[in-house]
């Protein structure tokens, strides 16, 4: 669908336009939120621990849902944990050795 359809395409399915944006919380991780106005400001509140942001624009789009509403990315936390189980198996290497 072109851009120029959207704002058609958004009223013919009675959706409610937002804006995606996506911030990364050093607490929380990565998190994707749906506004209806981007963010007027560099930094956008953490809506789990309300830390203050970064944020990146993802798009515009429509939704059904209430806004704002967001998803938090698990991703981030398993890319963490499987950091931390590679060091913590080669540290184990290093003892048994």
């Amino acid at each position: 669908m072109a851009c120029s359809a959207l704002p058609l395409q958004i009223a013919e399915n009675n959706l409610t336009h937002c804006h995606y944006v996506s911030l990364h919380c050093r607490k929380d991780g990565e998190i994707r939120i749906a506004l209806q106005e981007a963010p007027a400001s560099e930094s956008y509140h953490c809506p789990l621990c309300q830390a203050p942001c970064y944020w990146i624009p993802l798009g515009e789009g429509g939704t059904l849902r209430p806004l704002p509403f967001w998803n938090r990315i698990q991703d981030s936390h398993s890319f963490r944990e499987a950091d931390r189980r590679l060091w913590l198996d080669l540290k184990r290497r290093q003892v048994q050795a």
